[in-house]
Order: C-alpha cells, then sequence, then structure tokens
C-alpha cells in the first residue's frame, strides 16, 4: 500500500468517525480531495435541505474534486470561479499591469457585448492570453454569465479571505485548538452582528446599502434620462445608453438584476417617478432580513471540568 492509499483509507476511516458524530457538526478531514469534498457537499446537502441546489450559489477557488462534485450532486447550483484566483494563475503567464487590468475588465462586463469587446482586445493584445483564458471557462468567473436574481455580483470570494485571515493563528495549532479558537470566534461575531443591526428599521435597507447608493446617486449626474414610456426608460451619456424598466426592476446593463439593489442607470430614471431609490431595491436588504441571519445565537459550552 503507497502513501497515497494509506492516506485515503485514513480519510475514510475519519469520515465515518465524523459522521457519526454529525450531531456535533464537526467536520474535519485531513485532505482536499474529491472524494472529502463529495462527502462535505453531501452533508450540506442533507442539513439545508438542498435538493438538486436549484437557487444556490457557489464560489469557490477551484479545489481539486470540488467543481465535478458540485456538478455531480447539486447539478442545478450555480458555481462560480473566484477571479483572485484566477488571476494569480493568470500572472504567471502573462504578467504586466495591462493584462491585469484587461482581465479585470472582462470578469465584470455584465453584457456580452462588453465582454466580446474586451476579449476581443485581449486576443489583439495576446492570442495567447486569449486562449488561456477562454479555456478557464468564461461562464464561471464573468459577470455576462452570473444568474440572475441571486443578489450577489462580486467576482472575488472575499468572505472566504477574510475568514482565513481571521483564523490565521488558529491553523498553526492542534485541531482540537483549532476547532475551540473557531467556536469562540464565530460565537461572538454572531452576537456581535446581531447586536449591530437591532436598531435598524425594519423595512428599510442597511446602512452599506445605503453608502452604495449614495454612490449611484452622485454617479448618475452623468446620465440623462428619457422616458419612452410609463415606467420606461433611456439613460444615456455621451457613448452609451441603456434601457431601465421600472415595473420588472430590470437594467440592459444586467447589474441592477444581479446585486439587487440598483445600477447608476436605474437610479438615474428613479427621481423622475418622485419616488425614493430604496424603494426599487430588493427586501433581501432591509434591516428585517438582517437580523433574522443572526437571530440564532451561538451558544456557550462548559469547560473540561464540567
Amino acid at each position: 500500500m503507497d502513501d497515497n492509499e494509506a492516506n485515503l483509507e485514513e480519510v475514510t476511516t475519519y469520515n465515518e468517525n465524523v459522521h457519526w458524530k454529525k450531531q456535533r457538526h464537526v467536520l474535519v478531514v485531513c485532505v482536499e480531495n474529491k472524494e472529502n469534498w463529495k462527502w462535505f457537499l453531501e452533508n450540506l446537502k442533507d442539513d439545508l435541505g438542498m435538493e438538486n441546489g436549484f437557487g444556490f450559489t457557489f464560489m469557490s477557488a477551484q479545489q481539486k474534486g470540488l467543481l465535478e462534485d458540485v456538478k455531480e450532486i447539486l447539478h442545478t447550483a450555480e458555481h462560480r470561479k473566484c477571479a483572485r484566483h484566477i488571476l494569480a494563475n493568470f500572472r504567471k503567464r502573462f504578467s504586466g499591469v495591462h493584462y491585469e487590468k484587461m482581465f479585470s475588465k472582462a470578469c465584470k462586463a455584465s453584457t456580452e457585448p462588453l465582454f466580446n469587446v474586451t476579449m476581443k482586445e485581449i486576443q489583439l493584445l495576446n492570442p495567447s492570453a486569449f486562449e488561456y483564458l477562454m479555456e478557464n471557462n468564461p461562464q464561471s468567473w464573468c459577470r455576462d454569465f452570473f444568474q440572475e436574481g441571486r443578489m450577489y455580483d462580486v467576482v472575488e470570494n472575499g468572505l472566504s479571505e477574510i475568514f482565513n485571515n481571521a483564523i490565521r493563528y488558529a491553523r498553526k495549532k492542534p485541531i482540537i485548538t483549532i476547532l475551540e479558537e473557531i467556536r469562540l470566534y464565530v460565537m461572538e461575531r454572531q452576537f456581535n452582528l446581531s447586536m449591530k443591526g437591532s436598531s435598524w428599521p425594519e423595512y428599510k435597507h442597511c446602512p452599506s446599502i445605503t453608502t452604495l447608493l449614495n454612490q449611484l446617486k452622485k454617479a448618475q449626474r452623468y446620465w440623462q434620462a428619457l422616458l419612452t414610456s410609463l415606467n420606461q426608460f433611456e439613460t444615456r451619456n455621451f457613448t452609451e445608453s441603456f434601457v431601465v424598466d421600472l415595473d420588472k426592476k430590470t437594467c440592459s446593463y444586467r447589474v441592477r438584476q444581479l446585486n439587487g439593489y440598483g445600477c447608476v442607470h436605474s437610479v438615474a430614471t428613479i427621481p423622475y417617478l418622485n419616488k425614493d431609490v430604496g424603494s426599487y431595491m430588493d427586501p433581501m436588504f432591509f434591516g428585517a432580513v438582517y437580523r433574522n441571519t443572526y437571530k440564532y445565537p451561538m451558544h456557550g459550552m462548559n469547560g473540561s471540568n464540567m
């Protein structure tokens, strides 16, 4: 038996032991591979009642085996790749600030024409760079291909990076200590976030969304809104124009459908109706939804002395 087979046997045995303790929510493996990702996704699917994954979005950093397992177990879920990790690999072959700017422009393109124009520029600059990016499945890292209605248009997996940074010292310690420090961190974070939103109005958007909307309000002065029919507009600046339908809450630029709170084009049209921009935002960003997210506290535990 070689080392790999020994590892696999150890992981399989450990998984069975952890599965037996599933009620404690301890999910630990010793290596990232296809079998362990499959085991994790099966438990996640069961715990959250995800069925075939419809309505769920995953974002990952191209972990080994994960791409295939998501397709197999949650075949209707959307699976995005973190653009930062793709850029890290892209830099190894095509270094330079110009390449980075072109890639950033490509992954943030929200419509097919914008994506095609940018990719054409990359192709003219370096055909090899164009081929490399196309081989990395743009459907998983470009906004143009993201599914609408998920209220999330971010192309980088920053949330995981923040969590990894928060436990960077704990990760160097023995496994039980790691789990204990993660438990304490999550317990404290859960409480702090619940207190943070406790005073927010239930049916008004969260302060962070207010900040984003204020930025859009400042940028909308560069756009002209022309009323074409009831609650439908054409928004224009010097070089571009997009169609906004306030009844359907859509914009042909597509960012409004992706992030759920608006884009500069939709924000530019709402004042014509003498209405508040926040009234066209998805309820996902209301204070009531935020508080509901953190309403279940993570209870403390007795020490080893008990």
